[in-house]
């Protein structure tokens, strides 16, 4: 699991600039705000509850599931992170949406649900600067950055790259989010949600030797910290 789990994870140090679209892009997506929510479900049953319980107003605030996910593995970088088995990519109508949902009477009334069924409870919130929501790939990659610097020239190299692998590998950039609120984790300058359309893609990408040095190249250049998620989408 371990060297599978390298064999994505070094395949990403990428600068998050936008690039062309998918073409296997499905109908648009129109949220205002989108958050990610990583943590660590340790009593499932009080889990589910909350879910169930707070369905109204999740939806009555104009909040939606994009994405779910588990994990594969642990987190993997050099920002302390703790453990995570659960990950979900949620859109909002409003820009105040989630705001508006969090204050909300009823929600506090079943708050305490999930305070009480997850730990290392992450959330960052923020507008999509990169958006191409596409059908489910098999493999998924979240990959949190902090920056030394971000200028023209950085984005023009992680577009380069980031382009190759799209037209090689079927690796995509699904989303990044640039989080204006941040929970449980000191910084995050931006975050991105990576796929492969195949998992099989990821062993190819691996021995292409050239291309892996220049991602590594790019991270020890461009970043300051980074960790990364691997992720398997539960399909609904």
């Amino acid at each position: 699991m371990l060297k599978t789990m390298l064999l994505v994870i070094f395949t990403l140090g990428l600068f998050s600039g936008c690039d062309k679209k998918n073409p296997s892009s499905q109908k648009a997506e129109t949220s205002q705000l989108y958050t990610i929510v990583s943590q660590e479900v340790h009593d499932s049953e009080k889990y589910s509850q909350y879910r169930a319980n707070i369905k109204k107003e999740f939806q009555k605030h104009g909040g939606k599931l994009i994405r779910e996910f588990t994990t594969l593995g642990k987190p993997i970088g050099v920002i302390p992170y703790g453990a995570a088995n659960k990950v979900l990519l949620i859109g909002w109508d409003s820009p105040n949406g989630f705001k508006d949902f969090l204050n909300d009477p009823e929600y506090k009334k079943y708050k305490h649900l999930v305070l009480e069924s997850v730990r290392n409870l992450k959330i960052m919130s923020g507008k999509a600067i990169h958006l191409n929501i596409a059908k489910p790939g098999e493999i998924y990659v979240l990959k949190i950055s902090n920056y030394k610097a971000t200028d023209g020239k950085a984005q023009k190299i992680a577009n380069e790259i980031n382009n190759r692998l799209e037209g090689l590998y079927g690796l995509y950039k699904e989303i990044v989010i640039k989080p204006n609120t941040t929970k449980g984790i000191e910084r995050a300058d931006d975050v991105a949600l990576f796929y492969y359309k195949k998992a099989v893609s990821q062993k190819e990408l691996y021995k292409n030797k050239k291309i892996m040095k220049e991602i590594g190249d790019f991270n020890k250049t461009y970043l300051d910290s980074f960790v990364y998620l691997v992720l398997k989408p539960v399909l609904h």
